[in-house]
């Protein structure tokens, strides 16, 4: 990682910037107040790859934000699975996530550097009901671990945001089954 962020400095380059579902787990307790034994698919709003360039100084960071979403939809599967939830077909419900308009900045600090990443994370239920949900994540590991990170918050806000009642209309899905 750090052999690559040198390679990258000493050239002006696209860097491809991959994200790693295994990097990062969502809080145990995330989803403890759904029913178990119920299941929804998930699903990626993407069908075909959807690459994201960040222009990085004299760099262009490419993110594939289809790939992102395959993160996202890795981290919530695992999550469910460990509470008896089946994440996936068949089911009669299904929530599509998208992983979009990622950004993300960089600072250059003596022996090291901070990325700064933000993403927006969709998630549209099978009513309909739809959610936008922005978060970011600050690290010194590099940039794959800041938007690994940022995918995690994001993940998190879903299932517990208040004003959208996000993890009621899942419960639901989950609870209608």
């Amino acid at each position: 990682s750090f052999s690559v962020l040198l390679l990258a400095v000493l050239c002006a380059c696209t860097i491809p910037i991959e994200t790693n579902p295994d990097t990062f787990n969502l809080e145990p307790g995330a989803l403890t107040h759904l029913a178990p034994a119920k299941s929804v698919a998930l699903e990626n709003a993407y069908k075909t790859e959807a690459p994201q360039n960040l222009p990085m100084g004299q760099h262009t960071w490419v993110l594939e934000q289809k790939k992102m979403t395959d993160t996202a939809i890795a981290m919530l599967r695992r999550a469910l699975d460990k509470q008896g939830l089946t994440a996936g077909p068949p089911a009669a419900k299904t929530v599509t996530l998208k992983v979009h308009s990622p950004s993300a900045t960089m600072q250059v600090y003596p022996g090291f550097a901070n990325t700064f990443a933000r993403i927006t994370l969709d998630a549209e239920f099978a009513d309909g009901a739809r959610v936008s949900i922005f978060a970011e994540n600050r690290s010194p590991a590099g940039a794959q671990r800041a938007f690994d990170g940022a995918i995690l918050f994001a993940l998190n806000k879903l299932l517990a945001d208040e004003k959208a009642r996000v993890s009621e209309a899942l419960f639901a899905e989950l609870k209608d089954l």
